[in-house]
Protein backbone atom coordinates (compact mmCIF):
# COMPACT_ATOMS: atom_id res chain seq x y z
CA UNK A 1 0.00 0.00 0.00
CA UNK A 2 1.29 3.54 -0.56
CA UNK A 3 1.69 5.54 2.27
CA UNK A 4 0.67 9.12 1.49
CA UNK A 5 2.50 12.44 3.29
CA UNK A 6 2.37 16.01 2.53
CA UNK A 7 5.90 16.05 0.28
CA UNK A 8 8.09 13.37 -0.66
CA UNK A 9 12.02 14.78 -1.68
CA UNK A 10 14.54 12.74 -3.39
CA UNK A 11 17.97 13.32 -2.91
CA UNK A 12 20.43 11.66 -4.86
CA UNK A 13 24.82 11.98 -3.93
CA UNK A 14 27.26 9.84 -5.51
CA UNK A 15 30.37 11.27 -5.37
CA UNK A 16 32.52 12.03 -2.21
CA UNK A 17 31.63 11.93 1.36
CA UNK A 18 32.32 15.42 1.64
CA UNK A 19 29.01 15.84 -0.73
CA UNK A 20 26.93 13.39 1.05
CA UNK A 21 27.54 14.30 4.59
CA UNK A 22 25.46 17.54 4.22
CA UNK A 23 22.46 16.10 2.69
CA UNK A 24 22.10 13.39 5.60
CA UNK A 25 22.21 16.31 7.43
CA UNK A 26 19.44 17.81 5.18
CA UNK A 27 17.22 15.11 5.48
CA UNK A 28 16.95 15.13 9.27
CA UNK A 29 16.21 18.47 9.09
CA UNK A 30 13.41 18.29 6.96
CA UNK A 31 11.62 15.19 8.64
CA UNK A 32 11.99 17.01 11.97
CA UNK A 33 10.15 20.22 10.18
CA UNK A 34 7.71 19.25 8.11
CA UNK A 35 5.77 16.34 7.34
CA UNK A 36 8.15 14.93 4.65
CA UNK A 37 9.18 11.64 3.07
CA UNK A 38 13.17 11.02 2.19
CA UNK A 39 14.35 8.69 -0.42
CA UNK A 40 18.04 8.97 -0.06
CA UNK A 41 19.80 7.66 -3.14
CA UNK A 42 23.94 7.23 -2.64
CA UNK A 43 26.09 4.58 -4.22
CA UNK A 44 26.88 1.24 -1.64
CA UNK A 45 30.15 2.17 -0.75
CA UNK A 46 28.59 5.05 0.92
CA UNK A 47 25.39 3.12 2.19
CA UNK A 48 26.36 2.42 5.56
CA UNK A 49 28.25 5.83 6.24
CA UNK A 50 24.84 7.70 5.06
CA UNK A 51 23.02 5.56 8.11
CA UNK A 52 25.44 6.10 10.55
CA UNK A 53 25.52 9.47 9.59
CA UNK A 54 21.73 9.72 9.94
CA UNK A 55 21.49 7.56 13.26
CA UNK A 56 23.64 10.96 15.00
CA UNK A 57 21.31 13.01 13.96
CA UNK A 58 18.20 11.98 16.07
CA UNK A 59 17.44 11.91 19.61
CA UNK A 60 15.93 8.97 21.93
CA UNK A 61 12.97 8.84 20.90
CA UNK A 62 13.03 9.89 17.19
CA UNK A 63 12.91 6.81 16.14
CA UNK A 64 9.46 7.66 13.99
CA UNK A 65 10.55 10.92 12.19
CA UNK A 66 14.07 8.67 11.27
CA UNK A 67 12.16 5.51 9.60
CA UNK A 68 10.52 8.42 7.63
CA UNK A 69 14.40 8.39 5.68
CA UNK A 70 14.91 5.85 3.41
CA UNK A 71 18.23 5.16 2.34
CA UNK A 72 18.16 3.25 -1.36
CA UNK A 73 21.76 1.79 -2.13
CA UNK A 74 22.78 1.91 -6.15
CA UNK A 75 25.19 0.09 -7.79
CA UNK A 76 28.60 1.79 -8.89
CA UNK A 77 31.85 1.06 -9.94
CA UNK A 78 33.90 -0.23 -6.93
CA UNK A 79 37.29 0.67 -8.83
CA UNK A 80 36.52 4.30 -10.04
CA UNK A 81 34.69 6.83 -8.70
CA UNK A 82 34.50 8.81 -11.34
CA UNK A 83 33.05 6.09 -13.62
CA UNK A 84 29.18 7.09 -14.27
CA UNK A 85 27.71 4.10 -16.21
CA UNK A 86 26.91 2.04 -13.33
CA UNK A 87 25.89 4.19 -11.37
CA UNK A 88 23.65 5.83 -14.08
CA UNK A 89 21.99 2.85 -15.28
CA UNK A 90 21.08 1.58 -11.27
CA UNK A 91 19.97 4.98 -10.43
CA UNK A 92 17.28 5.20 -13.62
CA UNK A 93 16.33 1.55 -12.71
CA UNK A 94 15.25 2.52 -9.53
CA UNK A 95 14.42 6.65 -9.54
CA UNK A 96 12.26 5.28 -12.70
CA UNK A 97 10.50 3.44 -10.32
CA UNK A 98 10.16 5.61 -7.47
CA UNK A 99 8.63 8.57 -9.90
CA UNK A 100 5.80 6.06 -10.52
CA UNK A 101 4.95 5.33 -7.27
CA UNK A 102 6.29 1.52 -7.90
CA UNK A 103 8.44 -0.37 -5.12
CA UNK A 104 12.78 0.30 -4.98
CA UNK A 105 15.41 -1.85 -4.85
CA UNK A 106 18.84 -1.33 -2.58
CA UNK A 107 21.11 -2.84 -3.65
CA UNK A 108 23.27 -2.37 -0.61
CA UNK A 109 21.22 -4.42 1.78
CA UNK A 110 19.57 -6.58 -1.59
CA UNK A 111 15.32 -5.77 -0.22
CA UNK A 112 12.62 -3.78 -1.93
CA UNK A 113 12.05 -0.11 -0.58
CA UNK A 114 8.21 0.57 -0.43
CA UNK A 115 6.76 2.51 -2.53
CA UNK A 116 5.50 6.35 -1.59
CA UNK A 117 3.96 9.02 -3.44
CA UNK A 118 5.61 10.34 -6.30
CA UNK A 119 8.52 12.97 -5.35
CA UNK A 120 7.70 16.40 -5.36
CA UNK A 121 11.56 17.33 -5.97
CA UNK A 122 14.99 15.84 -6.65
CA UNK A 123 17.69 17.33 -5.03
CA UNK A 124 21.11 16.68 -6.84
CA UNK A 125 24.58 17.05 -5.58
CA UNK A 126 26.37 19.99 -7.37
CA UNK A 127 28.70 17.24 -9.69
CA UNK A 128 25.41 15.26 -10.48
CA UNK A 129 24.75 16.40 -14.00
CA UNK A 130 23.81 12.00 -14.96
CA UNK A 131 21.45 12.24 -12.49
CA UNK A 132 19.87 15.79 -13.86
CA UNK A 133 19.69 14.45 -16.73
CA UNK A 134 17.64 11.32 -16.21
CA UNK A 135 15.23 12.31 -14.40
CA UNK A 136 14.47 15.63 -16.92
CA UNK A 137 14.24 12.48 -19.25
CA UNK A 138 11.01 10.86 -17.37
CA UNK A 139 9.86 14.02 -15.66
CA UNK A 140 9.79 16.97 -17.64
CA UNK A 141 7.86 18.80 -14.56
CA UNK A 142 10.02 17.68 -11.69
CA UNK A 143 11.36 20.32 -9.35
CA UNK A 144 15.11 19.78 -9.44
CA UNK A 145 17.54 21.61 -7.06
CA UNK A 146 21.07 21.80 -6.92
CA UNK A 147 23.21 21.05 -3.57
CA UNK A 148 26.25 23.53 -3.38
CA UNK A 149 28.76 21.42 -1.01
CA UNK A 150 31.14 24.24 -0.85
CA UNK A 151 31.79 27.85 -0.45
CA UNK A 152 29.46 30.11 -2.89
CA UNK A 153 32.66 31.86 -4.34
CA UNK A 154 34.19 28.40 -4.91
CA UNK A 155 31.37 27.39 -6.56
CA UNK A 156 31.41 30.61 -8.45
CA UNK A 157 35.16 30.30 -9.53
CA UNK A 158 34.32 26.48 -11.04
CA UNK A 159 30.79 27.18 -12.74
CA UNK A 160 30.81 31.29 -13.85
CA UNK A 161 31.19 33.70 -14.64
CA UNK A 162 26.93 34.24 -15.15
CA UNK A 163 25.11 36.33 -17.49
CA UNK A 164 23.06 35.53 -20.85
CA UNK A 165 25.91 34.29 -22.20
CA UNK A 166 28.49 33.39 -20.02
CA UNK A 167 27.38 29.44 -20.23
CA UNK A 168 26.99 29.77 -24.49
CA UNK A 169 30.58 31.09 -24.29
CA UNK A 170 32.07 28.30 -22.37
CA UNK A 171 30.38 25.56 -23.96
CA UNK A 172 31.67 27.73 -27.11
CA UNK A 173 34.84 27.21 -25.74
CA UNK A 174 35.60 24.02 -25.57
CA UNK A 175 33.65 23.27 -28.80
CA UNK A 176 36.59 25.51 -30.67
CA UNK A 177 38.98 22.81 -29.11
CA UNK A 178 37.35 19.72 -29.55
CA UNK A 179 36.87 21.22 -33.95
CA UNK A 180 40.15 22.56 -33.82
CA UNK A 181 42.24 18.95 -31.74
CA UNK A 182 39.89 16.63 -32.88
CA UNK A 183 40.26 15.55 -28.74
CA UNK A 184 36.77 14.03 -26.68
CA UNK A 185 34.60 16.98 -24.83
CA UNK A 186 36.15 15.54 -21.44
CA UNK A 187 39.95 15.82 -23.33
CA UNK A 188 38.69 19.16 -24.65
CA UNK A 189 37.36 20.19 -20.84
CA UNK A 190 40.44 19.34 -19.32
CA UNK A 191 42.00 20.98 -21.93
CA UNK A 192 40.25 24.26 -21.47
CA UNK A 193 39.61 24.27 -17.61
CA UNK A 194 41.72 21.95 -16.12
CA UNK A 195 45.23 23.29 -16.78
CA UNK A 196 46.62 26.05 -15.03
CA UNK A 197 47.33 28.96 -17.20
CA UNK A 198 48.15 32.95 -16.69
CA UNK A 199 44.45 33.62 -17.41
CA UNK A 200 43.11 36.14 -14.78
CA UNK A 201 40.73 34.58 -12.61
CA UNK A 202 37.65 37.66 -11.60
CA UNK A 203 35.05 36.84 -8.83
CA UNK A 204 33.12 39.77 -7.67
CA UNK A 205 34.53 40.47 -3.71
CA UNK A 206 37.64 38.27 -4.30
CA UNK A 207 40.93 39.46 -5.10
CA UNK A 208 41.85 38.79 -8.64
CA UNK A 209 44.23 35.73 -8.78
CA UNK A 210 45.95 33.93 -11.66
CA UNK A 211 44.68 30.88 -12.99
CA UNK A 212 47.59 28.70 -12.24
CA UNK A 213 47.32 29.77 -8.48
CA UNK A 214 44.71 27.53 -8.51
CA UNK A 215 47.16 24.49 -8.36
CA UNK A 216 49.66 25.29 -5.54
CA UNK A 217 50.56 21.53 -5.23
CA UNK A 218 50.54 17.97 -8.10
CA UNK A 219 48.21 15.52 -6.50
CA UNK A 220 49.39 11.58 -6.91
CA UNK A 221 47.33 10.83 -9.22
CA UNK A 222 45.66 11.52 -12.26
CA UNK A 223 42.39 13.46 -12.74
CA UNK A 224 41.67 13.23 -16.49
CA UNK A 225 37.88 14.18 -16.15
CA UNK A 226 38.47 17.34 -13.85
CA UNK A 227 37.69 19.62 -16.97
CA UNK A 228 35.19 17.97 -17.91
CA UNK A 229 33.47 17.73 -14.04
CA UNK A 230 33.40 21.42 -14.28
CA UNK A 231 31.92 21.92 -17.34
CA UNK A 232 28.65 19.75 -16.66
CA UNK A 233 28.65 21.57 -13.08
CA UNK A 234 28.67 24.73 -14.64
CA UNK A 235 26.07 23.14 -17.23
CA UNK A 236 23.84 21.88 -14.01
CA UNK A 237 23.84 25.27 -12.27
CA UNK A 238 22.19 27.21 -14.97
CA UNK A 239 19.66 24.18 -16.20
CA UNK A 240 18.15 23.53 -12.28
CA UNK A 241 15.43 24.87 -10.74
CA UNK A 242 17.20 26.28 -7.55
CA UNK A 243 20.08 26.24 -5.82
CA UNK A 244 20.71 25.16 -1.70
CA UNK A 245 23.56 25.98 -0.43
CA UNK A 246 25.65 24.20 3.10
CA UNK A 247 27.46 27.91 3.16
CA UNK A 248 25.57 31.55 4.72
CA UNK A 249 25.94 34.92 4.12
CA UNK A 250 28.10 35.74 6.96
CA UNK A 251 30.63 33.67 5.29
CA UNK A 252 30.93 34.66 1.54
CA UNK A 253 32.12 37.64 0.23
CA UNK A 254 28.70 40.64 -0.15
CA UNK A 255 29.69 41.07 -3.98
CA UNK A 256 29.60 37.21 -4.37
CA UNK A 257 26.18 36.60 -2.97
CA UNK A 258 24.92 39.70 -4.46
CA UNK A 259 26.12 38.71 -8.27
CA UNK A 260 24.66 34.80 -7.88
CA UNK A 261 21.57 36.40 -6.60
CA UNK A 262 21.30 38.50 -9.93
CA UNK A 263 22.13 36.08 -11.93
CA UNK A 264 19.20 33.73 -10.51
CA UNK A 265 16.66 36.63 -10.60
CA UNK A 266 16.99 37.36 -13.90
CA UNK A 267 15.79 33.70 -14.67
CA UNK A 268 13.12 33.94 -11.57
CA UNK A 269 15.30 31.34 -9.93
CA UNK A 270 16.44 31.46 -6.22
CA UNK A 271 19.24 30.21 -3.97
CA UNK A 272 18.75 28.98 -0.19
CA UNK A 273 20.89 29.39 2.19
CA UNK A 274 20.79 26.61 5.19
CA UNK A 275 23.99 27.19 6.82
CA UNK A 276 26.46 24.55 8.56
CA UNK A 277 24.33 20.96 8.10
CA UNK A 278 26.39 19.32 11.40
CA UNK A 279 24.50 16.85 13.59
CA UNK A 280 23.54 18.57 16.73
CA UNK A 281 22.08 16.14 18.94
CA UNK A 282 22.96 14.07 22.35
CA UNK A 283 23.39 11.08 19.81
CA UNK A 284 25.78 13.33 17.90
CA UNK A 285 28.18 14.00 21.28
CA UNK A 286 27.98 10.72 22.25
CA UNK A 287 28.86 9.13 18.67
CA UNK A 288 31.97 11.31 19.54
CA UNK A 289 32.95 10.20 22.54
CA UNK A 290 32.44 6.33 21.81
CA UNK A 291 34.54 6.78 18.68
CA UNK A 292 37.35 8.95 20.89
CA UNK A 293 37.10 6.10 23.29
CA UNK A 294 38.05 2.39 20.56
CA UNK A 295 41.15 5.37 19.81
CA UNK A 296 42.67 4.95 23.38
CA UNK A 297 46.03 5.99 21.78
CA UNK A 298 44.70 8.99 20.72
CA UNK A 299 42.56 10.29 23.60
CA UNK A 300 45.99 9.11 25.67
CA UNK A 301 47.76 11.47 23.66
CA UNK A 302 45.77 14.42 23.52
CA UNK A 303 45.11 14.33 27.49
CA UNK A 304 48.90 14.04 28.04
CA UNK A 305 49.45 16.88 25.87
CA UNK A 306 47.09 19.32 27.83
CA UNK A 307 49.08 18.46 30.86
CA UNK A 308 51.91 19.33 29.47
CA UNK A 309 51.66 22.05 27.03
CA UNK A 310 48.06 23.40 28.51
CA UNK A 311 44.83 23.73 26.08
CA UNK A 312 45.00 24.80 22.38
CA UNK A 313 48.60 24.15 22.05
CA UNK A 314 48.68 20.59 19.41
CA UNK A 315 48.00 20.66 15.66
CA UNK A 316 45.87 18.65 13.96
CA UNK A 317 46.77 17.57 10.45
CA UNK A 318 44.56 16.14 7.82
CA UNK A 319 44.41 16.26 4.18
CA UNK A 320 41.11 13.98 3.79
CA UNK A 321 40.03 10.63 2.70
CA UNK A 322 41.59 10.67 -0.51
CA UNK A 323 43.92 13.22 -1.53
CA UNK A 324 47.19 13.69 -1.12
CA UNK A 325 50.29 15.52 -2.72
CA UNK A 326 52.45 14.47 -5.56
CA UNK A 327 55.83 15.12 -3.59
CA UNK A 328 55.10 14.73 0.42
CA UNK A 329 58.41 15.44 1.12
CA UNK A 330 57.32 18.80 2.28
CA UNK A 331 54.93 17.29 4.55
CA UNK A 332 57.90 14.95 6.05
CA UNK A 333 59.55 18.55 6.40
CA UNK A 334 57.12 20.17 7.94
CA UNK A 335 56.89 17.58 10.61
CA UNK A 336 60.52 17.51 11.17
CA UNK A 337 60.05 21.18 12.42
CA UNK A 338 57.02 20.61 14.49
CA UNK A 339 59.42 18.13 16.36
CA UNK A 340 62.32 20.22 16.56
CA UNK A 341 60.26 23.02 18.02
CA UNK A 342 58.45 21.02 20.69
CA UNK A 343 54.99 21.26 18.73
CA UNK A 344 52.74 18.21 19.80
CA UNK A 345 50.66 17.04 16.66
CA UNK A 346 48.55 14.54 15.50
CA UNK A 347 48.20 13.50 11.74
CA UNK A 348 45.38 11.73 10.24
CA UNK A 349 46.84 9.94 6.45
CA UNK A 350 43.36 8.36 5.34
CA UNK A 351 43.99 8.28 1.64
CA UNK A 352 45.15 5.49 0.08
CA UNK A 353 47.56 7.14 -1.93
CA UNK A 354 49.49 8.00 1.40
CA UNK A 355 52.89 5.90 1.98
CA UNK A 356 54.37 6.51 4.66
CA UNK A 357 57.77 5.71 4.71
CA UNK A 358 58.86 3.54 7.78
CA UNK A 359 61.43 6.42 8.98
CA UNK A 360 59.26 9.40 9.24
CA UNK A 361 56.99 6.69 11.11
CA UNK A 362 59.52 5.77 13.65
CA UNK A 363 60.78 9.06 13.98
CA UNK A 364 57.36 10.92 15.12
CA UNK A 365 57.12 7.87 17.06
CA UNK A 366 60.49 8.30 18.91
CA UNK A 367 59.91 12.25 19.68
CA UNK A 368 56.83 11.73 21.52
CA UNK A 369 55.48 14.84 20.33
CA UNK A 370 53.57 13.47 17.69
CA UNK A 371 51.43 10.47 16.72
CA UNK A 372 50.27 9.61 13.23
CA UNK A 373 47.12 6.76 12.55
CA UNK A 374 45.30 6.16 9.21
CA UNK A 375 41.97 7.72 10.89
CA UNK A 376 41.17 9.43 13.16
CA UNK A 377 38.16 11.27 14.88
CA UNK A 378 38.14 14.52 13.32
CA UNK A 379 35.25 15.87 15.17
CA UNK A 380 36.44 14.72 18.30
CA UNK A 381 40.10 16.07 17.79
CA UNK A 382 38.72 19.09 16.98
CA UNK A 383 36.19 19.89 19.70
CA UNK A 384 38.75 18.43 22.08
CA UNK A 385 40.34 21.35 24.42
CA UNK A 386 44.01 20.09 23.60
CA UNK A 387 43.67 21.47 20.24
CA UNK A 388 44.66 24.85 18.82
CA UNK A 389 44.74 24.28 15.05
CA UNK A 390 44.06 22.43 12.09
CA UNK A 391 46.18 21.68 9.31
CA UNK A 392 43.52 20.72 6.04
CA UNK A 393 43.19 20.05 2.62
CA UNK A 394 40.42 22.51 2.69
CA UNK A 395 37.53 20.02 2.04
CA UNK A 396 34.06 21.81 2.80
CA UNK A 397 33.00 18.92 5.52
CA UNK A 398 36.50 19.76 7.27
CA UNK A 399 36.05 23.82 7.09
CA UNK A 400 32.47 23.40 8.55
CA UNK A 401 33.60 21.36 11.46
CA UNK A 402 36.56 23.51 12.06
CA UNK A 403 34.25 26.46 12.44
CA UNK A 404 31.37 24.81 14.48
CA UNK A 405 34.57 23.74 16.98
CA UNK A 406 35.98 27.00 16.28
CA UNK A 407 39.73 26.21 15.73
CA UNK A 408 41.78 28.11 12.86
CA UNK A 409 42.93 26.79 10.16
CA UNK A 410 45.87 26.50 7.87
CA UNK A 411 44.67 25.11 4.34
CA UNK A 412 47.23 23.06 1.56
CA UNK A 413 43.89 22.68 -0.93
CA UNK A 414 44.99 20.44 -3.89
CA UNK A 415 42.95 21.77 -7.41
CA UNK A 416 39.69 19.98 -7.11
CA UNK A 417 39.27 22.17 -4.11
CA UNK A 418 40.69 25.31 -5.66
CA UNK A 419 42.29 27.90 -3.07
CA UNK A 420 40.03 30.35 -4.31
CA UNK A 421 37.64 28.11 -1.53
CA UNK A 422 39.86 29.72 0.92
Amino acid sequence: MTIARSLHIAIVVHLGWGHARPLCALAARLVKLRSVDITFLTACDMHGKVLKELARSFEDGEDALRARIRVVGLLAHTADMFDREVVGESFEEQFSKILVGEPAFCSATQSSVPPLKVPDALIVDMFGDLFFEIARRHSATLKILVSLPSALFCVYALTGPYGPDGLDALNAAVEDVMRKTGKTLPEAARELLGRPTDDVVRIPGVPEMYAYENSPQELSFDLPNIGYIHLTAANLVHACDGLISASMPALEPPATVQAFNAFLASQSRKLYFLGLLLPETRREAQAERTQLAQAPEIAGFMQRVRRTHGERAMLYISFGTVFWPKNPDRIWAFLDVLIEQNIPFIMAHASPFCALPDEIAAKVKASGIGLITPWAPQQAILEHPATGWFVTHGGFNSVTEAVHAGVPMYAAPPPPLIPTHH
